[in-house]
């Protein structure tokens, strides 16, 4: 790993560690949520820079394989209501956006 890389991941870690410590949960929720995040390579901001390049001409709600995994492991582990994966975990899309891809991925 050279020293951009080293420090794209301190920064990573240091901006988890910032949204863990604003969310208006329990030590042991923010834990749980710590753990989804590991687990899931959360921010996943290398798939999405992909999507967001993407969005040149206006924004989309493409989601990447990935969130839709953490977005329905926050939902169905009651860990964050959807206004909170909205604002802290999926920045950018809105309330409205985060429920319906949960219902439309929960009711497959």
């Amino acid at each position: 790993m050279d020293d951009s890389e080293a420090s794209a991941t301190r920064l990573l870690e240091q901006y988890k560690d910032f949204v863990l410590s604003k969310l208006p949960v329990s030590e042991e929720v923010q834990s749980q949520i710590r753990g989804l995040f590991q687990q899931y390579g959360w921010p996943t901001v290398w798939q999405s820079l992909d999507s967001i390049e993407g969005c040149g001409d206006g924004p989309t709600s493409t989601w990447q394989d990935v969130d839709n995994d953490l977005l329905v492991r926050l939902g169905d582990e009651k860990l964050l209501g959807m206004n909170k994966i909205a604002e802290y975990v999926f920045i950018g899309m809105r309330v409205s956006q985060c429920r319906d891809q949960y219902n439309f991925l929960t009711t497959e």
